[in-house]
């Protein structure tokens, strides 16, 4: 975005020439790169550029103390012993990984590789399977979608994150130290050890719910399972006070 200051006109816009009389008349221009800002008070008649908008905006209240001293951090490292509580052929079977999956995909990762393979999805439709695929064959991009900035917090790490922030926020109409007072993660997905680390009493022990949302289709209808499980994690937070529910589906 384009923005331009004249002695009676502030113009912002995304293109140059949507007001030649205006533009030829400024004494002051710029560009606005992506996440940059600008902000123009009419009241003051004050109009501020980016390091003067974050100036400002960093006096009002201690942040760096915030960050500093409130935030938890949990993660833990991947250990290299095998994990026996696994059984490895059972989950494959379990998601129906195929060959190609396993060979292309799987492995590659197991050896800290970044996997390569094509961004579209020509196959079937899920819903056409005679199989029982699972959840994620339904929501297959039939095109290679692009994205600006990439979705990759590895390489374009500068510009997006995987990090997660678990914990009440508060008001989102008023900011106070208890925004930051959240568990920190690097990521949504969880290893073993970050898991029993978040659930102990060191951390969220007392306030987390594990709560079962297997049912029995024979026996339930998905509708009210739904329901019930709703009616349980409402329970969970209203009536015994939990602030992190834990959806789970090991038993």
């Amino acid at each position: 975005m384009r923005w331009m200051v004249s002695d009676r006109y502030i113009l912002a816009a995304s293109e140059v020439g949507i007001c030649p009389s205006v533009e030829a008349g400024a004494y002051k221009t710029a560009q606005l790169e992506p996440g940059q800002t600008i902000r123009y008070r009419i009241k003051d008649d004050e109009l501020l550029d980016e390091k003067e908008v974050i100036q400002k905006l960093s006096q009002k209240n201690p942040y760096k103390e915030w960050v500093n001293s409130k935030p938890l951090n949990v993660d833990t490292k991947f250990s290299d012993v095998e994990d026996k509580s696994l059984n490895l052929s059972l989950l494959s079977t379990y998601f129906d990984y195929t060959p190609e999956e396993e060979r292309l995909i799987l492995l590659p990762m197991l050896k800290g590789e970044v996997p390569t393979g094509s961004m579209g999805n020509d196959s079937p439709l899920g819903i056409l399977s005679k199989n029982k695929p699972r959840l994620s064959r339904f929501f297959h991009q039939l095109f290679a979608q692009v994205t600006n900035p990439p979705i990759d917090p590895i390489r374009e790490r500068f510009v997006m994150s995987t990090k997660t922030y678990l914990g009440r926020r508060g008001s989102i109409l008023k900011e106070t130290s208890q925004q930051a007072n959240l568990i920190t993660l690097k990521s949504p997905i969880l290893n073993g050890g970050t898991y029993d680390k978040l659930i102990s009493d060191e951390f969220l022990g007392k306030k987390s719910q594990v709560i079962n949302f297997c049912y029995n289709k024979a026996e339930q209808a998905i509708e009210s399972a739904l329901k019930e499980l709703c009616e349980k994690v409402e329970d969970s937070i209203i009536n015994k006070k939990k602030s992190l529910i834990i959806l789970s589906d090991k038993d």
